[in-house]
């Protein structure tokens, strides 16, 4: 699963191969700290971690501090390590250390230079050091990770089902995603195989009952499907009546957006283009997809065709209603309001002529 400058990074641990400085950056934070965790393992003797190895953030640093941990010998050892997180803070003067010392590294320190997500790419560094980015995964490279994570780390092996139900349930973040397979491992014990069984039980989620399930037969419009879906959506530990709602108002935002173009003559590749590109720059706000970004956006395409002006204007006025009740008085259980939105959502096409 690994590619690129990350594969080579991972090699180069495995033969004891050092780079005398690295620089971990990306929106992954879940990943970029694994790397940084077994980059420590294997520079760093235990023994003599407590003398070799030293963390600091870039705020709390002066120059002179930043110079006399980089001219300090290790102890008793072939190397030692510094690690610097949040780069970006550096100030001025500090940098000007950082980067006089990356021209010219020592051969017995191992520098790690970490960007947490969102902070932006620091472009000399970049050049003077190791760099490793850390993207965030989706579709089947989720997939991929889960079942790498499964073999590596429990030598269990995660099945195709289980894995998609899993991604449904828990969605992409990584590190939940890497606990609920870790309770699954447990579960399925001298097994060593997670499959939906495990799933179930341990997430307690069945397959077909996912907020994925239910944002798919809302996007069609199927009335029947989704209110029977919404008694064990809601049940579900990782749900809320607040959560569902948003899902929904994400995918209805969406639809409106691919319908919209439609009626103007784009193409079905323009329209998921489109919709990949809000995705990225957070043009449908705070967004719960239900699931990897890819099977959303093929969901608020072809559902498109079945939605209107009228049928979105009221599903938005629906979910504003709901949203409101759910957060002030408690007038409704929790499944009625729901069952309210999408009885609303997936209401009989032949009022909307009208």
């Amino acid at each position: 699963m690994q590619r690129g400058p990350l594969q080579a990074f991972y090699k180069g641990l495995e033969q004891k191969q050092f780079a005398r400085a690295y620089y971990l950056y990306g929106d992954d934070d879940f990943r970029k700290d694994q790397a940084l965790q077994s980059l420590i393992a294997n520079a760093v003797d235990l023994s003599t971690r407590d003398f070799n190895l030293d963390q600091r953030r870039g705020a709390g640093l002066d120059s002179r501090s930043l110079g006399t941990l980089l001219a300090t010998p290790p102890v008793l050892a072939e190397r030692r390590m510094i690690v610097i997180r949040e780069v970006g803070t550096l100030k001025k003067d500090v940098r000007g250390v950082l980067e006089q010392y990356l021209r010219k590294p020592a051969d017995d320190i191992v520098l790690a230079l970490v960007s947490p997500a969102g902070e932006k790419t620091d472009a000399t560094v970049s050049q003077l050091a190791m760099t490793i980015e850390f993207t965030p995964l989706d579709g089947p490279s989720v997939i991929a990770w889960m079942i790498e994570h499964a073999r590596d780390a429990h030598g269990a092996r995660l099945t195709d089902e289980a894995a998609d139900l899993l991604l449904a349930t828990v969605g992409a973040e990584l590190g939940a995603l890497a606990a609920e397979i870790d309770k699954c491992a447990s579960f399925a014990g001298e097994e060593r195989e997670i499959n939906t069984r495990a799933v179930e039980a341990v997430v307690g989620v069945r397959h077909g009952e996912t907020l994925a399930d239910l944002l798919n037969a809302v996007a069609q419009r199927r009335a029947d499907d989704a209110l029977r879906l919404v008694s064990p959506v809601l049940a579900q530990p990782k749900n809320s009546l607040v959560s569902v709602l948003g899902a929904l108002g994400t995918q209805l935002l969406a639809t409106g957006v691919a319908h919209a173009a439609r009626s103007r003559g784009a193409s079905v590749g323009a329209v998921r283009g489109r919709l990949w590109d809000m995705l990225k720059g957070g043009g449908l706000g705070s967004v719960n997809t239900g699931g990897p970004w890819g099977e959303a956006v093929e969901r608020w395409g072809n559902g498109a065709s079945l939605w209107s002006e009228v049928s979105i204007q009221r599903g938005l006025r629906a979910l504003v209603v709901a949203d409101r009740s759910a957060k002030d008085s408690r007038v409704a259980t929790d499944e009625q309001l729901l069952s309210n939105v999408v009885l609303a959502l997936c209401g009989d096409t032949h009022r909307e002529a009208a």
